[in-house]
């Protein structure tokens, strides 16, 4: 599952950005966005959302309604809060663990924090599905 995770200490649009992407989400071009709104790096603000959003074909209209409205807001605060929950503070993060049976509830067992080569992976997940099997 992806999560978001606006890094508002070294940005402070990064939460509005998120939120941007998940208004173009809306109208089903979340990816193009979020992929426009990392090539602009920190040259992030109001205008290069509705920029964005026009280069996308998006329906303006809907766009900055959904802006406006903070529609998104608690989603990208509640993606935050369970981040910091977990202990992930940058990204990427890889949570490993299993579903507790008979529960929605995910048991977080190990993180791999950064990009990662298959061995890594491998090592980590081999690593888990020893302890769990025992």
């Amino acid at each position: 599952m992806a999560r978001d995770l606006p890094l508002v200490s070294i940005h402070k649009e990064a939460s509005k950005a998120a939120e941007a992407a998940h208004c173009a989400g809306a109208q089903d071009k979340f990816w193009e966005m979020h992929d426009r709104l990392f090539a602009k790096g920190t040259r992030l603000d109001a205008k290069t959302f509705t920029s964005l959003a026009q280069e996308l074909g998006l329906d303006m209209t809907r766009f900055e309604s959904c802006m406006k409205e903070d529609k998104f807001a608690p989603e990208v605060k509640n993606s935050l809060a369970v981040a910091r929950q977990a202990g992930v503070t940058s990204t990427p993060t890889f949570l490993l663990g299993y579903t507790v049976p008979k529960s929605d509830e995910i048991q977080v067992m190990m993180s791999i924090r950064g990009a990662q080569g298959f061995s890594n992976f491998k090592r980590a997940m081999d690593s888990l599905l020893r302890k769990t099997s025992k």
